[in-house]
């Protein structure tokens, strides 16, 4: 190695040291450190959970005909949803048929889970946009479930109820956005 190559090196490495040096120093000069600006204006939300799901209607009575529909409507407030997957519960003695179709929330949406175990009446159900596809706000229906009356059913009142595993799925957030659920509550006529 030349003497010119390394003499470079050499005051490449001492430069490097001095700048590492005083950088180490000015973190620890509080002259130096910046503090957060006051927020002018609106401030975000102190809290990235904004999405409401709920059932509508909340409460049902099923006819002679012992059919019914409930749709699972999505309202973001801010957040920008791009998936929803749905862990519903439901008395499989009581209810029968339960079947769950995409609403119209997202266009043309990417179906990823749709299963329904009748034994237990537990659903799992998970649809979201694809990703060129944008993400959505607003409010409206991301899923219409359609259930009827089982035969031999003998209570008066059953529900379709969200499971703690429920979540949104929103553009920049790592978390869910999921603020509250409201289940639906069906009354069975005789």
């Amino acid at each position: 190695m030349s003497k010119k190559t390394l003499a470079l090196l050499v005051s490449l490495l001492l430069v490097t040291v001095v700048l590492l040096g005083l950088a180490l120093n000015s973190s620890k000069n509080p002259a130096t450190q910046t503090k957060p600006l006051p927020l002018i204006g609106n401030p975000e939300p102190t809290s990235v959970e904004q999405t409401i799901m709920s059932m509508s209607p909340s409460t049902i009575q099923l006819g002679p005909s012992g059919t019914g529909t409930v749709d699972v409507v999505l309202t973001t407030d801010v957040n920008e949803v791009s998936a929803v997957q749905l862990e519903l519960s439901y008395d499989p003695k009581v209810l029968t048929g339960v079947i769950v179709k995409q609403g119209t929330f997202f266009d043309n949406p990417l179906v990823l889970i749709n299963t329904n175990d009748t034994k237990t009446g537990r659903i799992s159900y998970a649809l979201g946009v694809s990703q060129i596809q944008a993400s959505h706000k607003g409010t409206g229906t991301v899923a219409t479930i359609s259930f009827r009356k089982a035969a031999g059913a003998s209570v008066t009142q059953t529900k379709i109820s969200f499971l703690p595993k429920s979540l949104v799925s929103a553009k920049g957030v790592s978390p869910s956005v999921l603020k509250s659920t409201t289940d639906t509550t069906i009354t069975l006529g005789q």
